[in-house]
């Protein structure tokens, strides 16, 4: 990070969380190195001041929120999937039918079984069942995005952020895991004859367009009333 040239550069990596110490070698060699002399550099007690400065002015922008329904708690339970599928991690899924990321798995079915909702403390604890592992993402109805540790369908990938905003009709949870650049954005309605539907996308950065859109019905089996 270049406090005097506003530059920044971002890597975004999508390996092994140990990778990133081969990327910063190669940008190191042969971006920052020429650059610089080579001795060790002077102390600039001033300049690491206004550095550290500057990046404490930087926050990620908050994703959408709202007011906290007074009825969120009526979302609370567990929910059985009757018809459809969706992917435990959609935003781990590729674009086709041909799923070649099940490479990267350590089992293969991965579509949900079971879904829990529970609210408390200014977020919603959601757990994706696919019957192998229990995904546990925290949904904060701030918009801020805060990591959680996370287990998914690629073992690897460890940390979400995730945010939740509702209104009378609908819950909508957004996540994604930090070591990718795609959003799952789930939806969550009741239907007219007391069951409830899901609606799952995953969403590009730089497109209003999902990649791919899926939809699963869901009966509540247990009610949860804290």
């Amino acid at each position: 990070m270049s406090r005097t040239n506003d530059l920044t550069i971002s890597v975004n990596q999508s390996a092994d969380d140990g990778g990133y110490r081969a990327e910063n070698e190669i940008i190191s060699k042969y971006l920052l190195r020429p650059m610089l002399p080579s001795g060790a550099l002077a102390e600039d007690e001033e300049g690491y001041r206004l550095l550290c400065n500057y990046i404490s002015t930087l926050k990620v922008k908050k994703r959408r929120s709202n007011c906290i329904p007074e009825d969120l708690n009526r979302w609370n339970g567990i929910y059985r999937v009757t018809s459809g599928a969706f992917h435990i991690n959609t935003e781990l899924r590729p674009v086709d039918d041909n799923n070649v990321y099940t490479d990267f798995y350590d089992h293969e079915d991965v579509n949900v079984k079971e879904v829990s909702i529970y609210y408390k403390n200014n977020m919603l604890e959601l757990v994706f069942d696919d019957g192998t592992y229990r995904t546990c993402i925290h949904a904060y109805l701030d918009g801020e995005l805060r990591p959680v540790y996370s287990k998914g369908a690629i073992p690897i990938y460890t940390w979400t952020v995730s945010t939740a905003f509702a209104d009378a009709e609908e819950l909508v949870v957004e996540t994604k895991f930090l070591q990718t650049c795609f959003w799952t954005k789930l939806i969550f309605s009741e239907t007219k004859d007391g069951k409830y539907k899901v609606q799952v996308y995953k969403e590009r950065l730089h497109e209003d367009n999902p990649y791919i859109y899926l939809e699963a019905e869901l009966v509540k089996t247990e009610k949860w009333t804290g």
